[in-house]
């Protein structure tokens, strides 16, 4: 039998136990990043997450990350529905943490995949239907990154919710689909997946490639520009969390320093939202480089559904770079190909990967139609990806 409410409640003595685990390993490496998957009450994490964070005297904050799951309230905005769609607690100052050690996320190993959700069991009443409609649910997955991701302190992205991978967890080999609730023996949620990713090409094939690269946008706005560490608040417009508005801010900075996040999670191609902007003056959307100006900052916006964006008080410019190959600027030959192939442009780095993500072959500073040696390489489908100094492409190629 197991006791629950001991477990789960706030132990003084497991507290002092792990604090001297991690003094311990702090005396050997002062700046390294300790996790404690606890998932318990606040009370407790508070202890773990505020503990060391001031007054080091080697001057580097401690504190131990606590993992923050918030699969519910993310499940059912991004499925339409505003009820139970409450994400304030990706902050970490919910948690009551002084600083920020809250590894929030909205999908995980443990929970089926949101876009498998929203599709079958989404908000099926609208003029952009969730349920049933593939191109809606993916039509929503970038917001998904943007309220989430940007949340200042660090988060968590279970792979593939970038190419908005839709496949359930409990997916089997033979493409049925069983739960947790069946007998162990169907239970599929270890079985090998289908790769749809890989074979269907979907980094360069869309809407999969427009998630991944607004994703790409989004890290680097939020790696790159440091009032993405600053303040935060989730106010949703009326309350309703399908009017999703996310403030950040951070006054000690010169230049960008006020963020605004507005996101669309309702099934209306025309709903309106009142932004509440800080100030008056020209408001920059991040993402497309666009600007408004700002006369009135209760003026509604309006947005289509799954629309968000991302204003700044001024422009950055960490996205300038275009950080991918236009697909057509290159080609690999012949394909299929027997013993090798070639790229028709001049490559920093060409590397080959099966369809499970397995590197199976790499090639340094290739030069554009230098043979590149495969015969080593069992028949099938892999995928060649083609590497410049600040860009990527991939393409399938066929070896026979």
């Amino acid at each position: 039998a197991t006791d629950e409410g001991c477990t789960n409640s706030s132990q003084p003595d497991r507290i002092a136990i792990l604090r001297e685990y991690v003094d311990y390993t702090w005396s050997l490496d002062p700046t390294h990043y300790a996790i404690f998957e606890h998932l318990g009450s606040d009370s407790e994490e508070q202890q773990w997450a505020n503990y060391r964070v001031t007054g080091e005297a080697d001057g580097i904050s401690k504190g131990i990350m606590m993992w923050g799951e918030m699969f519910g309230s993310y499940n059912e905005i991004m499925k339409g529905f505003s009820a139970g769609g409450d994400i304030s607690r990706m902050l970490h100052t919910a948690h009551g943490f002084t600083a920020k050690r809250l590894i929030g996320y909205p999908e995980s190993h443990d929970k089926d995949r949101i876009a498998y959700n929203a599709f079958t069991s989404g908000n099926a009443v609208g003029a952009a239907p969730i349920g049933g409609n593939l191109n809606n649910v993916l039509n929503r997955q970038s917001a998904l990154g943007a309220i989430s991701i940007l949340i200042p302190g660090p988060k968590m992205i279970w792979h593939f919710q970038e190419l908005g991978m839709n496949d359930s967890i409990y997916t089997c080999t033979n493409g049925t689909i069983n739960t947790e609730s069946d007998p162990i023996s169907g239970d599929c949620k270890l079985a090998t997946k289908p790769q749809p990713q890989w074979t269907n090409n979907w980094l360069t094939t869309a809407p999969r490639s427009t998630i991944y690269n607004n994703y790409s946008k989004i890290i680097k706005l939020k790696t790159l520009e440091p009032v993405f560490n600053g303040t935060c608040s989730i106010t949703p417009d009326d309350g309703s969390n399908v009017k999703q508005r996310i403030y950040i801010n951070d006054n000690a900075l010169t230049g960008l320093n006020k963020v605004v996040i507005l996101a669309n999670l309702s099934v209306s191609n025309t709903l309106s939202i009142t932004p509440d902007f800080p100030n008056t003056g020209t408001w920059y959307n991040l993402i497309d480089g666009s600007s408004i100006n700002v006369t009135n900052t209760a003026t509604d916006l309006v947005f289509s559904s799954g629309e968000f964006r991302i204003y700044g008080n001024q422009p950055t410019n960490v996205l300038s770079v275009d950080t991918f190959i236009t697909e057509n600027l290159f080609e690999v030959y012949p394909n299929p190909a027997n013993d090798s192939f070639a790229v028709t442009i001049d490559a920093k780095k060409v590397e080959v990967y099966s369809l499970t993500g397995q590197l199976v072959k790499s090639f340094n500073q290739v030069q554009a139609a230098k043979e590149l040696n495969v015969s080593d390489l069992t028949s099938g489908i892999y995928l060649v990806r083609v590497s410049g100094e600040n860009a990527t492409s991939t393409k399938r190629l066929v070896i026979e």
